[in-house]
């Protein structure tokens, strides 16, 4: 019998190392500690200066899309939206870093129409 690793999915408008915030602090301990054992994490966060970029740090992943623009300190991408669609479908857990109002309107759209809403 054969044991297959959890997979989590951390989602927040930053990351570690591009920004060094609290949250941004604790999800980069999350990911780092957890791959010690045996735990597959990635990161999705937005990027103000370009998108699409995937960085391997510390036993994780970080996804990088596009920030298209930023109202009151909330961050929009429409890449976001593709992207979340992607990692989430192998995750088993997804861990939503509040606060963050873009980020609830991603899982909205992204599970209203999926068998596991």
């Amino acid at each position: 019998m054969s044991i297959v690793p959890l997979r989590v999915l951390h989602f927040y408008k930053s990351a570690f190392p591009y920004a060094m915030g609290g949250v941004e602090q604790v999800i980069h301990q999350l990911a780092r500690g957890a791959s010690a054992y045996g735990v597959s994490s990635d990161v999705l966060s937005l990027d103000p200066r370009r998108g699409g970029a995937t960085v391997s740090m510390d036993g994780y992943n970080v996804h990088r899309v596009k920030r298209n623009f930023e109202i009151a300190s909330t961050g929009f991408s429409i890449a976001a939206f593709k992207r979340f669609s992607e990692l989430s479908a192998s995750a088993d857990l997804i861990h939503y870093h509040y606060p963050w109002p873009f980020m609830d309107l991603v899982h909205l759209q992204c599970f209203a129409t999926s068998r596991l809403w």
